[in-house]
């Protein structure tokens, strides 16, 4: 798995498109209350709206259902585990969308190993590749 970081403004509400994985992905972040919200369209397709942003936890869990698995969108806290704030944006919050790569099994045969989990921050919280959080990790 491969992260790829979505240039954000440092500013409370904005809406952009961005090409990820040669998906045209259209993103909407509002800022409520001291909240953070998301909404995502991906070609043409509403993936989310009114999704709360949350530090690690999957804003595009429904994705890959609706036919888009390499769509993986998360907010991630640099410097803790907070929840993001649009006034650090790029500096101590990133968006982040996870790409999943092939896993090399060396031709055996028999249930695919699970993929490893890849180290985001040097304090010892991981991001990984799966739909469930728990404990500051996403596994599958």
């Amino acid at each position: 798995m491969s992260l790829q970081t979505v240039p954000l403004l440092v500013a409370p509400n904005q809406a952009f498109s961005v090409v990820l994985n040669d998906l045209d992905v259209g993103i909407t972040l509002r800022t409520l209350q001291g909240d953070l919200y998301a909404d995502v369209v991906c070609n043409g397709v509403p993936i989310c709206a009114g999704q709360l942003c949350l530090d690690r936890v999957p804003i595009t869990d429904r994705a890959a259902y609706l036919g888009f698995p390499d769509l993986s969108l998360a907010f991630a806290d640099l410097r803790g585990t907070s929840d993001p704030e649009w006034s650090d944006f790029g500096t101590r919050y990133v968006l982040l969308n996870a790409v999943r790569t092939p896993v090399d099994t060396g031709g055996t045969v028999g249930p695919n190993p699970r993929p490893p989990v890849i180290p985001l921050l040097a304090d010892g919280t991981f991001f990984a590749d799966g739909t469930q959080f728990a404990y500051g990790v996403v596994t599958v």
